[in-house]
């Protein structure tokens, strides 16, 4: 059924939600204000009624909306010199116009970069760093909004042995479009996990220590960290994270769920750390993606530690895709780290570092490269160790236990 189409209720219920509950974290869209929508031709039926919504609300919209396949054409047919460019002047007057974003992705063919040269994606990938660098400046001074969601697709569902129809059930549970205010619901599971995060905030953790069969990872915390959570930047989120300090990072972890990253996939990822480097590294599939990852400036550094809880997030199935697998709950619920790029958002210090040599100087990563987030669904134990020396069990069973 690969022509399915969720009922049009869905598809605004979804609209509102990105628009009207996720940007300007939990306020939505205000009159006057601009929004880019970023969308592929597969992703029509949400990209149109996530346009409406702006303009029912007063907004204007900046469309990018691409043909699907576009990145693999332009990698396949351009040199390597050519990926390197970027239209400085439209880019600037772009991040200048918008007040949010919205990213609906979903692509209409799985692993499509397996075969091309890493070496062309590398270049496309930091050719999008001049206006990473613009977005993220602009979001640090509280200017910029902007949610990443799913649209899901038909190689989506195969790629996972799901019915495709089956797998937008599975969206549309996940997101509590099959309740009457879908926005009520989000309201209430932030408050349980607004709950949660408190009570992590206020121990005094010196170091985490993850045991599952068969491996630990230990990871300091460090000095003015707390925990903290999507106010809608990913729809779905029900994770609670932190940034360590990348330099505490010791032992060893594996990860059970495949990562997808730059059209391609790895599997059954391990990583062993010393003194918060990468040391060893294998992976059932992919071995060469992680290598890769990890080959980038700081890559082979931490940047995140997250949990989720099962029985908070209603997402039980893998789904192929980082923003929903990395929320999934389940029995284990799910721990997962990302190598790269670190949340500045954890510091909760009185006098913020103005640079990025500053940031890293207190273990906050700083890699312009990557953020891969690596998730594992095992049956797992993880205790703090606090300053006065006591160790309590924070997570367990799938479930925090404070």
């Amino acid at each position: 059924m690969d022509n399915y189409l969720p009922k049009i209720d869905y598809l605004i219920k979804y609209a509102n939600l990105l628009v009207n509950f996720c940007l300007n974290n939990g306020r939505g869209i205000q009159k006057g204000e601009c929004a880019l929508v970023i969308g592929l031709e597969i992703n029509r039926p949400l990209y149109v009624e996530v346009c409406k919504a702006i303009w029912r609300s007063g907004g204007h919209v900046i469309h990018d909306f691409r043909p699907n396949g576009i990145n693999v054409a332009m990698l396949e047919s351009s040199e390597l010199e050519s990926l390197s460019f970027y239209p400085k002047a439209m880019q600037d007057g772009i991040v200048e116009a918008m007040n949010h974003i919205i990213h609906i992705s979903g692509p209409s063919k799985m692993r499509a970069f397996q075969g091309i040269d890493q070496n062309k994606i590398a270049a496309l990938a930091e050719a999008n760093n001049y206006i990473n660098s613009l977005l993220g400046k602009k979001s640090n001074e509280g200017k910029l909004s902007g949610t990443m969601c799913l649209y899901p697709t038909p190689a989506m569902a195969a790629e996972v042995g799901m019915d495709y129809e089956d797998y937008w059930q599975e969206v549309i549970k996940a997101l509590f479009l099959d309740k009457p205010d879908p926005i009520a619901e989000w309201k209430k599971v932030r408050a349980q996990i607004a709950a949660q995060r408190d009570k992590l905030n206020a121990l005094e953790i010196k170091q985490l220590v993850v045991s599952l069969d068969g491996c630990e990872l230990k990871l300091d915390i460090g000095a003015d960290r707390q925990w903290i959570m999507s106010e809608g930047s990913n729809m779905p989120s029900f994770e609670l994270y932190i940034t360590p300090d990348w330099r505490g990072t010791k032992g060893t972890i594996r990860f059970n769920e495949p990562v997808y990253w730059r059209g391609d996939v790895i599997k059954n990822a391990e990583l062993t750390f010393k003194d918060g480097v990468v040391t060893s590294f294998n992976a059932q599939e992919g071995r060469h993606l992680l290598e890769k990852i990890i080959s980038y400036e700081n890559g082979d550094k931490i940047g995140e530690f997250s949990l989720t809880q099962g029985g908070i997030s209603p997402i039980t199935k893998l789904m192929g895709s980082t923003l929903f697998d990395e929320n999934r709950g389940g029995p284990n619920g799910n721990m997962h780290i990302a190598l790269g790029g670190s949340y500045r958002e954890s510091f909760r210090g009185s006098v913020k570092p103005q640079s990025d040599e500053e940031w890293f100087k207190l273990g906050f990563n700083f890699c312009k490269m990557v953020h891969v987030d690596i998730v594992n669904t095992e049956p797992k134990k993880i205790e703090a160790i606090l300053t006065d020396g006591r160790v309590l069990i924070i997570y367990e069973n799938g479930k925090f236990t404070l």
